[in-house]
């Protein structure tokens, strides 16, 4: 923000070589701040403003939709179903123009498309903003185009309910595309235009919904929008919580770990003394095995194994316990206990599921075994497992690029081969271009991957893995190298 009070602080460079020269000493909380935003890729975002009174109290703006599903349950109702309902409602507004919207999210991409009866535009954009904006981002887009248009009469239909609702009750939503919405429907309405909203379930088989889905997955031309406040924060808070978890992932000496591997609350007591007692047995400091440090005493031992005492060893390990420890049936323990030590060999027919089943998992053993004895296999560094890669969303000219940027394998950088050429080679690194060099090695494009990957030199697992990682058709396509696919 150009106008916040911080922001000269927040610019000043002139302590980065103090702290560069003393990297153990902590930096400022703004020089701290600075840094993360670098990292995350927010240092330049543009945060959309909420403009509160654009409309006086008493003619505050409020948009109705059509449900003409709204008896219909979707977990208990086949797709054919709503799409016998969806044409029956078309007939009905026939006179109407269709539009089709939809947001979508995934890790690192959000993307909005609008699909009109002629043409399908789909945008990506700012990987903070949440499904909820990118489904009023598509809206809105959606009432830019119509504003161009000669036909007056229009129909938006989406899949987002909670959009629907919020235009509906102004009130309620502090989003500022909300308010942008109906700034835009109000404008068209003194323009002689007559739209209306209709909620649609998604993935039932309409082809407009399902056309609009699919462009939003697959979106390449950026559109530059500022980003609402909440948003932000919402965003800023899961990628700390991403970085504090993977911090915590490396602690694994640390005792409370292997009772909190994932980072969260824990269930409240609502008894306070049964809190703490819980609270301090899961730190491991009790009174009773921790009292010593207080009084500068020896650490207590126990007596029947001579080990010091522990909550690990008093709940888990000591062998005085066990009885206390029990809580199953007795009869049911010692029948487990037998089968685990039988020895008697018992001749029965196997059936043949089971015969299957075991072949099964013997071969995938073997196999994997294999497997990952090929280090030098370029596909093995993308996929460790023999599991295979899971099937995703896009569509079947994108869903190829993928599979041949994994395999390495692009008319780009083979095509010699067909024409017996000679290799081609990088103009600034005189070495043979391959699909690793071209997306991680090569430093004419650092500043792309920085900007698309995080990173300068990512390794090529976390671009092509499992999952992939949308932001490469944005990478590859800036530097011209998309259709050489």
């Amino acid at each position: 923000m150009p106008n916040h009070p911080l922001r000269s602080t927040f610019l000043n460079s002139c302590t980065n070589r103090l702290y560069n020269a003393r990297p153990f000493n902590v930096r400022p909380f703004m020089d701290r701040t600075k840094l993360f935003l670098e990292e995350s890729a927010l240092i330049s975002l543009d945060v959309k403003q909420f403009t509160f009174f654009s409309f006086p109290p008493w003619s505050v703006p409020s948009i109705n939709y059509i449900d003409p599903f709204s008896l219909l349950h979707k977990a208990s109702t086949a797709p054919v179903v709503f799409y016998q309902v969806f044409n029956l409602h078309r007939s009905l507004y026939s006179q109407y123009v269709p539009v089709f919207t939809d947001g979508s999210k995934s890790i690192n991409y959000v993307g909005c498309s609008v699909a009109f009866p002629d043409s399908v535009s789909a945008y990506r954009l700012n990987a903070a903003l949440s499904i909820y904006t990118a489904e009023a981002t598509a809206i809105s887009c959606a009432l830019q185009r119509i504003s161009s248009e000669n036909t007056r009469q229009f129909c938006i239909y989406t899949d987002s309910m909670s959009v629907l609702q919020s235009l509906k009750q102004t009130e309620s939503s502090n989003n500022p595309v909300i308010c942008d919405i109906l700034l835009q429907m109000e404008d068209l309405r003194n323009k002689g235009f007559d739209i209306l909203f209709c909620w649609v379930p998604s993935h039932t088989g309409i082809k407009g919904n399902e056309l609009a889905d699919s462009a939003a997955k697959s979106a390449l031309v950026p559109l530059n929008s500022a980003v609402p406040l909440s948003d932000v924060t919402c965003f800023i808070r899961k990628h700390i919580n991403k970085m504090w978890q993977q911090l915590w992932d490396l602690q694994e000496q640390n005792q409370l770990h292997s009772l909190k591997p994932f980072l969260g609350r824990w269930p409240g007591v609502p008894v306070r003394r049964k809190d703490v007692i819980l609270t301090r047995l899961r730190i491991g400091h009790t009174r009773f095995t921790h009292k010593h440090l207080l009084f500068a005493e020896p650490a207590p031992i126990c007596t029947s194994c001579q080990a010091p005492y522990s909550v690990l060893h008093i709940l888990i390990e000591c062998p005085v316990f066990t009885f206390q420890r029990h809580v199953g049936i007795t009869g049911n323990d010692e029948a487990d206990a037998a089968a685990k030590a039988a020895s008697s060999n018992v001749e029965t027919f196997v059936p043949f599921q089971d015969i299957d089943q075991v072949l099964k998992q013997t071969i995938l053993i073997k196999w994997q075994h294999i497997w990952d004895l090929e280090l030098n296999n370029k596909l093995h560094s993308i996929q460790p497992s023999t599991a295979g890669f899971q099937p995703n969303n896009l569509n079947r000219r994108m869903s190829v690029k993928v599979a041949r940027l994994r395999l390495g394998h692009t008319y780009f950088t083979h095509k010699h081969l067909l024409y017996a050429d000679p290799a081609p080679n990088c103009s600034s690194c005189s070495t043979i271009i391959s699909v690793r060099h071209i997306l991680c090695e090569c430093p004419k494009y650092r500043v792309l991957r920085r900007k698309y990957f995080g990173k300068s030199y990512p390794d090529l697992r976390d671009i092509l893995g499992e999952p992939y990682n949308a932001n490469v058709f944005s990478f590859v396509h800036d530097i011209n190298f998309l259709h050489s696919i």
